[in-house]
């Protein structure tokens, strides 16, 4: 996303599991680093509409419209 911010979508937004904190007994928190575009709505504000917003959702969210991110390693871009 730093090399090609427009795959952000609206609607197309995705969790980063791999981020998931582990706690102290082994269990993952349940929370889930998230990246997606904001309604601006709330806290955000009307000025923030369409904003990239950085939070986290719950691991098992029912979300049709947040996907998963995941990556083996980081390869620059072929021009």
């Amino acid at each position: 996303m730093l090399q090609l911010p427009a795959v952000l979508e609206r609607n197309r937004c995705f969790m980063t599991i791999g981020s998931r904190l582990r706690k102290a007994d082994g269990a993952l928190d349940a929370r889930t680093p998230a990246i997606w575009i904001s309604n601006g709505t709330g806290r955000d504000g009307r000025e923030r509409r369409n904003a990239p917003k950085v939070g986290w959702c719950w691991a098992g969210n029912r979300h049709t419209w947040l996907g998963f991110a995941s990556a083996t390693d980081r390869r620059g871009l072929e021009r």
